[in-house]
């Protein structure tokens, strides 16, 4: 019995080494293939002929390997006031975070002379915040209430150009990024109409926006991870390893 969990323990501890490589391979083609386009610009005499299947199985391996740190991110609190069909209230919306963010498909394509056009599109994710209100006038009534934004349907596009460093190590940066949210579901708690008309609206001008911001500065801070690790790869490769 003990002998079997410890093959078991070890044959899953294997199996992970085994994805992680090939991921870390995927990406490393992905790598690759910005830099080809990039040097086509540059070398009209070289031809090179880069799969579209391949750069996407990179791009894709790359959104699962970002993914995991975008699950929590925090969105700076707001206030203001507000007219209502029951007074004016000052209100503050705090502790915004994004959750739960999901990716249904990827797409890559090589632009000659640019990068890679890198695209992520049926974006989900979900949106908790709190709300505090006080009614200006008397009898300045303060109340509290907190919800759940789902949203359905996003998009997030990239530019990636590559570059090599002194050491000839791949680099890789980002010219465009730019990520849309779409339709969206809202859940309050509490039946007051007034209250669920004003969080629908305050997420349209305002927390959608910060949340599309603090998603692409997400993004940017992933970069530095990515190159980091491109740093501790060899710069030659045995053919017959692939």
């Amino acid at each position: 019995g003990k002998k079997k969990k410890e093959k078991k323990k070890r044959r899953k501890k294997e199996g992970k080494k085994r994805r992680k490589r090939r991921m870390g391979k995927q990406l490393v083609f992905l790598t690759f293939a910005l830099l080809f386009s990039s040097a086509l610009s540059t070398s009209p005499g070289l031809e090179v002929t880069i799969s579209e299947s391949v750069l996407s199985n990179g791009w894709q391996a790359g959104v699962k390997v970002a993914l995991p740190h975008l699950q929590s991110l925090s969105i700076p609190k707001t206030s203001g006031k507000t007219k209502t069909s029951v007074g004016t209230f000052a209100y503050s919306v705090s502790d915004i975070k994004v959750t739960k963010l999901k990716c249904k498909s990827t797409s890559a394509k090589l632009k000659s002379g640019e990068g890679v056009d890198l695209s992520a599109s049926g974006l989900t994710l979900t949106v908790t915040l709190k709300f505090s209100f006080k009614e200006e006038s008397w009898p300045h009534i303060k109340t509290g209430a907190s919800a759940t934004v789902k949203v359905k349907d996003g998009s997030a596009t990239l530019v990636g150009l590559p570059s090599s460093t002194k050491d000839g190590h791949l680099r890789l940066s980002l010219s465009k990024r730019s990520v849309s949210l779409g339709d969206f579901d809202i859940s309050v708690d509490g039946s007051m109409s007034w209250l669920h008309n004003f969080v629908e609206s305050l997420f349209k001008s305002e927390i959608k926006s910060e949340c599309e911001k603090e998603i692409e500065s997400a993004i940017d801070g992933q970069i530095p991870q990515l190159n980091t690790y491109l740093a501790s790869l060899p710069t030659q490769y045995a053919i017959d390893m692939w």
